[in-house]
């Protein structure tokens, strides 16, 4: 017999107008020792993505699923508090998220593989375990993969392939204002987007001098972000035994 689909899933997403934009003039232009048209088109370039990175993890912050380590523990929705300098993320914690994800039959990102985003600074604590054989280093070394070891790559571990982002979620709220990072570990379907208009580069003569002397250059988008399925998102918090 066939099966009723159920009701499609709907949320509400505020697209909002977002940009930069810098004023470039003609004596600049002839007295720089430069190509300050190339430079310029390249910051923004560079702050559009950066901007639009920080928006998306914004987006992420909205989840309400949290984990971490408290005290040396395994918690869930820790006091961010009480957070202690040695309350570092490890592959144990790795591990544990994406069982719990895959419980909840949440789909991967890449196939069955989630994705985890975190702090350059907490990556550095999974790569510095001891070499047990359940550790970073052993699981990549016994598995032909010294390659990324020499080159500080994460890769794929405890069912994860691990992204490195300094635009995490970062507080100086931790015991003694020690900082808490935030970790993401997603499955697919956990955002959805909304474009109005697709983020660009804009340039033009803004027509503010009569000589046409200043040219102004930026990015321009119309977009916004929504939680879609909230289970398929933890986050987990944790400081860095670098977080100084």
């Amino acid at each position: 017999d066939s099966i009723a689909l159920p009701a499609p899933r709907t949320v509400t997403i505020t697209a909002a107008e977002q940009g930069a934009h810098t004023i470039e003039t003609l004596r600049l232009r002839n007295i720089a020792y430069q190509n300050v048209i190339e430079l310029q088109a390249r910051n923004k370039v560079v702050n559009m993505l950066e901007s639009i990175d920080r928006l998306v993890m914004r987006a992420h912050d909205a989840g309400t699923n949290v984990a971490g380590i408290q005290g040396g523990v395994y918690t869930v929705s820790p006091t961010e508090g009480s957070i202690i300098s040695t309350d570092v993320f490890t592959g144990s914690l790795l591990g544990r998220s994406t069982a719990k994800l895959r419980s909840l039959n949440v789909h991967g990102m890449r196939g069955e593989t989630y994705g985890a985003v975190m702090s350059p600074l907490v990556s550095y604590d999974i790569q510095q375990e001891g070499p047990s054989s359940n550790s970073w280093l052993y699981t990549h070394a016994n598995a032909g993969d010294a390659e990324g070891i020499y080159n500080a790559e994460i890769g794929k571990y405890r069912g994860a392939f691990v992204v490195e982002s300094n635009k995490v979620r970062v507080t100086a709220t931790g015991t003694g204002s020690i900082k808490v990072f935030t970790t993401y570990v997603r499955g697919a379907e956990f955002l959805a987007e909304h474009v109005v208009v697709e983020p660009r580069l804009a340039m033009g003569d803004i027509g503010t001098d009569a000589f046409g002397r200043f040219v102004d250059m930026g990015w321009y988008g119309d977009l916004g972000w929504a939680t879609y399925q909230d289970p398929a998102l933890l986050r987990l918090k944790t400081t860095s035994s670098l977080q100084a």
